[in-house]
């Protein structure tokens, strides 16, 4: 019932993306000595509540939301755990590993590059970016803060946008002379769904965000340059 009233309760929130029943449980089961002092009769009782119990509670009360047994899993039976794309790979953090070496060989076959880069404002570090460059063109990227951003004084930045149009979309391009966390996006008298829009915009790299013309739910724009008026931007830093 427990488990039910909270799944219930919780089931709506938009950033859910997936059900998780414990937190390295299933680890302690293989690796943590005083794990290993523990009965069958126990670890069978964990696989029946975290494979069984707790998977049927969560597909029933929400079956559009993935559920996991445990982070990380081998899938709920404790078999293989350390098996290849399974499991934590704690050489990074702990073993101070090169990042590269994280990568298994079919995803590290398919990167170009990857390249990081430190970001400071006032001669103080501010942020580091990583960049990923797939084979397909794709590049991907990731921003972590020094410092949590509650402590963080932004300086203020210019925002550049240009729009360019397509036969079936637009094209938003946003830059900037500064760091501008947690980009939001919306539009004056019209309702779209953005390809992304919850991002970060640093100084060095363009932010493109691809707006599809069937996406367009309310309202409509005369030309790129009457979407490029109406857009609102809102970030992190004009909040607080």
């Amino acid at each position: 019932m427990e488990v039910y009233e909270n799944v219930k309760r919780l089931r709506h929130h938009a950033c859910l993306g997936l059900w998780c029943g414990n937190n390295e449980i299933e680890s302690a089961w293989c690796h943590w000595d005083a794990f290993q002092k523990e009965s069958m009769y126990l670890r069978a009782d964990y696989i029946r509540l975290f494979k069984g119990i707790l998977a049927k509670t969560v597909k029933q009360t929400d079956p559009d939301t993935f559920f996991w047994p445990s982070s990380p899993s081998s899938g709920g039976c404790l078999d293989e755990l350390d098996a290849e794309n399974r499991g934590d790979y704690w050489d990074v953090w702990h073993g101070q590993k090169p990042f590269t070496g994280c990568i298994q060989p079919q995803y590290s076959e398919k990167i170009v590059s990857i390249n990081t880069e430190s970001y400071y404002a006032n001669g103080e570090e501010i942020f580091i970016e990583l960049q990923v460059e797939t084979e397909d063109g794709k590049i991907l990227t990731d921003v972590e803060t020094i410092l949590p951003y509650k402590y963080l004084v932004f300086p203020k930045a210019d925002v550049q946008i240009d729009v360019k149009e397509t036969i079936d979309a637009y094209q938003i391009c946003l830059s900037a002379d500064g760091f501008l966390p947690f980009v939001e996006l919306d539009f004056a008298e019209a309702d779209v769904i953005f390809e992304d829009n919850y991002f970060h915009i640093t100084s060095s790299h363009p932010y493109i965000i691809n707006v599809k013309k069937s996406d367009i739910i309310r309202g409509s724009f005369i030309d790129v340059q009457d979407m490029k008026k109406r857009i609102k931007l809102c970030t992190l830093a004009q909040t607080y």
